[in-house]
Formats: C-alpha cells, structure tokens, sequence
C-alpha cells in the first residue's frame, strides 16, 4: 500500500499527532508499505524539506504563520499542501485529527480515489482542550473555530479512529456508524526507552541515590497542576526528602520553590534515564471533559521504563491500570493521590511488581508495533471494499 498520514503538529518538535504517525508510519513501513508522513515544517517558508527517517518518508511543510503560532491554520500551508497532493496518489490517506492543514489535504486526496481514515484522539472543541486556555479572548475566539473542525468532517470518513470511549460515543454522536470505528490508544516504545537500573540512572544524572523521587512528564492543564503540587505538598509533610522531577517541556508554574527538578528539552536517551531514576510516575488529572477525552501518550512512556504510575480514576486511564495492574488509581482530589504515592512508596517491592507489568504491557497489546498491525488490517479491510 502507499499511505499518506497527514498531522498538524511541527515535526519531532510539535506534539503527539507527529509522535503517533511517526511510530505507527515506521512499523507500517518495516510491513512493507511505503509510508510517507507531512507535518509542519519548525522553520520552512518556501520550499518543503524531504529525508526519510526510519523507512519513512518524511515531508516538513512550509508555512507562513510562526511555528509557534500555527496549530493547524496556516492557510498558506494547506495551500501547499494542496498543491503538493495534487501530483500524487495514494491508497490510504490518514488524517490525525481536522485541522484545516490535515482535513483540506485529506478530502483532496479521497476524491482522488484515497480511502480517509480519520484518527481522533484528543477533545479539542467545546468542553474540551480549548476551555483549559487562561486568556479569556482566545478561549472565546477557539471555541467555535476548534469545534466546527473538530464536528463537521467526521462523517466523511471512510474509517475513524479513537483512542478512548468517550470520542468513541462523541463519534456516534456525530452519526458515525460503529462499524466504521477502531478503537486505539497511544502506544508504546519499548525499542527504545527500556527499564534501565534506578541507581544507575541517577548516578549518570547527578541525582541523589537514597530519596524517592516522583516523576512528571510534558505540559499540564491549570487544574491538573494544582491537584500535583498539593498531592506533591503533601508527600513531602510525610517524607520531606522526596523529590519531584518535571521532565521535557516546562509545565505552568506549579508555584513549588522546594524539591522540584525541571529538566526542559532533553535528548531521547536523557528523556529514558530522567523516567528510570524515579520511584513512582505521576497522571494528575482533574475532572474535566478535555481529560475524559484524551489517552495521554506520557502513560505509554512510564510503561515502557517499567515504572508504576499513580493516576487520577478519570477516563481511559483509570480502566488501562484496572487491567494492566501496571499503578494506581486515585480519586482526583489531593488527599487521595498523595496517599497512593505515599502506599507505593512505602512498598517497594510492590512498585517493582507493578512496574514489571508495565513493562509487559508495553512490549505487547500497547506496543506500536502491535497497533500498528490493527491499522493495518483496518487499511486492507477500507481496500478490500468498493
């Protein structure tokens, strides 16, 4: 097959749609399909940047809006997205979320004669991602742009994929039939980023060797942060010398002055070492739709390490530790998640039992390569039908 997945996202650099289509594109590619991927370019203005990474052809995009700025509207960039496309065929096209630089492409290339897979895996629209923006203009002038292009193309596709329930039955919703839907969540590298021993991660850091250490990764909604520095307040009223490391992109100010460690941007193998060095892995989620409406890709990273996670009982989270017994669940309040933190870390030998079945559920049902032979069985059924 020669398929095309289209994302937003800024390439390597952008975020979870790049992460999903570059992970699912390599595993597909070494199945024997030629795979190409277009995301937007960091820096480019005029001409498209091409190299293949890992099998894959890789296409950055130009655009005319800064990087930072961009989020999937650069007009421009769909136009030479546009015209790019129009030279070209392929079987499948897979468009990660309807992003005007995704969706526009993607609907060129089905009347083409592409079969569109639609990927949802975040809840950006009304009640969702867009509600958790702190400037009360931009948040009221998202709201119905985010939500036109997260509703209005779902229905064209001639498969959808979500990576949990609740855009599963938001799906419906919308009138798309279940027969069409796969279920599938972020995946796992365990190629990649493995269990490596706790002492000897920390020694390569420079990390203290006989405190426990909890770990975060990537950004966080406003009351996400607020139920993880009380939880982490009161961790350490029990044990003062516990540490808490903020790994990758600086999350808000969590307003700690004690304790906390922040990394910023770190290499891939820095990234592995930063995870290995701690005791427990921390998902605070707050009770809001935008996080009933995701599966945080971090969870995959923590499995992969072997690390046992607590994690707020909100979504998909709360039913993927109930069958991997990979964590712990908590209540989203403060109290109840720093009283699993603290029960993990007063029993050892149960975090390695946990984090040992992590690890399990990362090298098998979670792995990219494992879903990535469910898309593509879902590819091979959209071909096998006129």
């Amino acid at each position: 097959m020669r398929l095309l997945m289209l994302n937003y996202n800024k390439a390597f650099v952008g975020g979870g749609s790049f992460f999903r289509s570059m992970h699912l594109g390599r595993h597909l590619a070494r199945r024997g399909h030629r795979v190409t991927i277009m995301a937007s370019s960091p820096n480019a203005v005029i001409r498209f940047r091409r190299r293949e990474v890992d099998g894959v052809e890789l296409l950055e995009a130009p655009g005319l809006i800064p990087p930072r700025w961009r989020y999937g509207y650069d007009f421009y960039e769909v136009f030479r997205r546009l015209h790019w496309l129009s030279k070209q065929h392929f079987d499948i096209v897979h468009a990660l979320e309807c992003r005007p630089v995704v969706i526009y492409p993607a609907l060129a290339a089905q009347r083409h004669g592409a079969k569109l897979v639609i990927d949802w895996y975040d809840w950006f629209g009304r009640g969702g991602s867009v509600e958790q923006r702190s400037n009360v203009l931009m948040r009221t002038l998202l709201r119905p742009v985010e939500t036109y292009y997260e509703e209005a193309f779902r229905h064209r596709a001639n498969a959808t994929i979500v990576v949990n329930a609740a855009l599963e039955a938001r799906a419906r919703a919308l009138g798309v039939s279940p027969a069409t839907i796969l279920r599938l969540p972020h995946g796992a590298d365990p190629d990649h980023l493995r269990p490596l021993d706790r002492g000897i991660a920390r020694e390569v850091l420079g990390l203290p060797l006989d405190v426990p250490i909890l770990g975060y990764v990537g950004a966080l909604f406003p009351a996400d942060a607020v139920l993880l520095a009380e939880a982490f307040t009161r961790v350490r009223a029990v044990r003062p010398e516990t540490l808490l490391i903020l790994v990758g992109k600086p999350p808000i100010d969590l307003g700690l002055r004690e304790g906390v460690i922040r990394t910023g941007f770190i290499s891939y193998s820095a990234f592995n070492h930063y995870l290995a060095a701690c005791d427990v892995m921390c998902l605070p989620f707050s009770n809001t739709l935008a996080n009933q409406g995701r599966f945080p890709s971090k969870i995959a990273d923590y499995f992969a390490v072997g690390r046992p996670t607590v994690a707020a009982a909100i979504g998909e989270v709360r039913m993927l530790l109930q069958e991997t017994d990979a964590g712990l669940v908590a209540d989203p309040t403060p109290e109840s998640f720093a009283e699993q933190i603290l029960t993990l870390l007063d029993a050892p030998v149960l975090g390695i039992r946990l984090g040992k079945n992590a690890r399990c559920a990362a090298e098998t049902h979670l792995s990219w390569a494992t879903l990535a032979e469910r898309v593509e069985s879902l590819y091979l059924r959209l071909l096998a039908t006129t």
